[in-house]
């Protein structure tokens, strides 16, 4: 049986951590997405600095290769070579 996660133990800090890096995770793949939609329209885009303080923060490595690969498919099935 899964105990109560109260405040002050273990398992609740291990439950903030994870939805931390969650919702950190979630905002930076947000941004790194509107990023590309706007440099593929020419429109101004969100400074390299805002996206790298993101990763600073708690985001790491995984938008950045999960934003690049979906621009990349989805790119490529838009230009008709997928």
């Amino acid at each position: 049986m899964i105990e109560a996660v109260a405040p002050g133990t273990t398992g609740f800090l291990l439950v903030c951590l994870a939805g931390y890096i969650v919702l950190a995770n979630l905002l930076a793949y947000a941004a790194m997405a509107v990023d590309k939609a706007r440099a593929t329209k020419g429109d101004w885009q969100i400074p390299e600095a805002t996206l790298l303080m993101q990763a600073l923060v708690g985001a790491g490595r995984g938008p950045s290769w999960r934003s690049a690969a979906c621009a990349t498919r989805c790119a490529s099935s838009l230009s008709g070579g997928g």
